[in-house]
């Protein structure tokens, strides 16, 4: 056959049927595209904070649950603990009265307490602690020999378990300048500091002695008397000062109490 009379077309159709032949046939590009397409149009994977979100979504009923049991438990364990702290108290007050009109009338049952049996209501009395230091000091001021001996008995008491209390009562005494204690009760007041140790009184001691000792005898008395009782006498304002001294060695030293 002549080469001038073989088809080119032909010839380029043979080349290109061997050619795919061996590297296979190619993708028509409409195909190619829809894949592209399909790829882009399919829904993307969610990130952490998005799985995060869908997470707490599906908790939130249960978490909001548990804060509220929570916050209820909480509620009631603080409410259950205030009835019965004021159930406690109503208790104290209930007992509190009951030793507080023996030890006011000095009677229980219609008879009259003796010595014995005031001081140990005195006692028990202390047993409720700071709540009683105040009954206790009234005790002191109302006076009367088995009244003052009991209420000492219950500050001695008190002093064992709460000595802070005890002797914060016997400062507020000896710091009064209404005319609310008799001179008798200062006195007795300035032997319990002693005799309890109260170190964290040193202050009220100091004052109490300028007021003892400043200026001539007639000045101090008038002094004493405007302050704390018009019926003291220049004998009372010896006795007290003979007590102060006997307070502050029983201190000791270390209490480091400026005299005159």
């Amino acid at each position: 056959m002549d080469p001038a009379q073989i088809d080119p077309t032909a010839a380029l159709d043979e080349r290109l049927t061997r050619l795919e032949e061996k590297v296979g046939k190619p993708v028509p590009i409409e195909e190619r595209l829809a894949a592209v397409e399909a790829l882009v149009s399919r829904p993307k994977g969610k990130d952490a904070w998005e799985k995060a979100q869908i997470i707490l979504q599906a908790l939130a009923p249960v978490v909001a649950g548990v804060v509220v049991a929570v916050a209820g438990y909480l509620l009631t364990g603080r409410i259950t603990n205030a009835l019965g702290q004021r159930q406690l108290e109503l208790g104290n007050i209930t007992q509190m009265r009951d030793i507080l009109v023996r030890l006011e009338t000095g009677k229980a049952d219609g008879k009259e307490l003796v010595q014995e049996e005031m001081n140990a209501n005195a006692t028990a009395l202390a047993a409720f602690g700071s709540y009683a230091a105040p009954s206790l000091i009234e005790l002191l001021r109302q006076g009367g020999d088995v009244k003052v001996r009991a209420a000492e008995t219950g500050l001695e008491s008190l002093a064992l378990s709460d000595p802070a209390a005890a002797c914060a009562q016997l400062g507020r005494v000896l710091a009064n300048r209404t005319q609310a204690f008799p001179w008798q009760a200062h006195l007795h007041v300035l032997r319990l500091a002693g005799t309890l140790a109260c170190r964290d009184q040193l202050g009220a001691l100091r004052e109490y002695r300028a007021l003892l000792t400043t200026g001539d005898d007639r000045t101090r008395l008038n002094a004493y008397k405007a302050a704390i009782d018009p019926a003291a006498e220049l004998d009372s304002l010896e006795q007290l000062a003979a007590e102060l001294d006997r307070a502050e060695k029983l201190l000791g030293k270390e209490a480091n109490i400026e005299r005159p």
